[in-house]
């Protein structure tokens, strides 16, 4: 099972939150402490990442485990809400089981590649980016991966950045890479059909590829209520932008 933070408050709405590559459950840690009291906020360790290291699989199937346990236990969720890598995590979870959230809110996330062609050319350049997670110092990963187009403006927040790769752990990173990463993950694109609870979809507006996505998502989830929000930001629009991003995801 995967290590998740409680804040314990066992009463209030379940809220879960899945974090993104290269992070931890901490990244969304204090934005969730200033509602507290709002929500029993439930925040995940993906494989590879924060204290969910050294396990047998990393795979989506693992996560899916642990959150059907935290259901087992806590109840049918209020909100799961994923950026990134745990949005493509927690729509997976959300298609595999339908009955596990209320609604749905996926940051700055692609339901993956469409084509086989395109995942094996995925799968090359995250072979590329696992050689550099094995040679290259902390702050030369910090200038290489926020360095790609999505995140325009985080170097603005470099310091930041560079503090949280320098929590991590290579080995593990790269297991989830191999594992998780968009190449291995199979096409959803077909599927967002599937769902019919409420989706709200954010992102950044320089982040112009995922903006993109977001409006071929809309489209597609012809099932259910769809919102879509471009906040100022990129790829990290929680970053950018986190006093209008809490009044989306946290109704506050």
């Amino acid at each position: 099972m995967l290590h998740y933070y409680s804040n314990q408050n066992y009463k209030k709405p379940l809220y879960v939150i899945l974090h993104g590559f290269l992070g931890s459950h901490e990244d969304f840690l204090p934005m969730t402490q200033r509602f507290d009291q709002h929500y029993h906020f439930v925040l995940l360790d993906l494989p590879g990442h924060g204290k969910s290291i050294n396990l047998r699989r990393y795979v989506f199937e693992e996560v899916f485990e642990t959150l059907s346990k935290i259901k087992a236990q806590y109840g049918i969720f209020e909100h799961l809400m994923g950026y990134s890598l745990g949005g493509r995590t927690a729509l997976y979870a959300s298609i595999e089981d339908q009955a596990l959230t209320k609604s749905l809110v996926l940051v700055s996330t692609s339901p993956g590649l469409e084509s086989e062609k395109a995942r094996s050319k995925r799968i090359e350049a995250d072979q590329r980016w696992i050689q550099k997670l094995r040679e290259c110092s902390d702050a030369e990963l910090t200038d290489l991966w926020y360095g790609q187009a999505v995140f325009s403006l985080s170097h603005l927040k470099k310091d930041a950045l560079l503090d949280r790769i320098r929590k991590t752990q290579r080995d593990e990173l790269i297991k989830s890479l191999q594992h998780m990463g968009t190449g291995a993950m199979p096409s959803l694109w077909d599927k967002l059909n599937w769902l019919s609870i409420p989706v709200t979809l954010i992102t950044g507006q320089f982040d112009t590829k995922f903006e993109k996505l977001a409006q071929k998502m809309k489209q597609l989830l012809a099932n259910t209520r769809v919102d879509h929000h471009s906040l100022p930001g990129d790829h990290i629009p929680h970053l950018h932008s986190e006093d209008e991003f809490c009044k989306i995801v946290f109704n506050r």
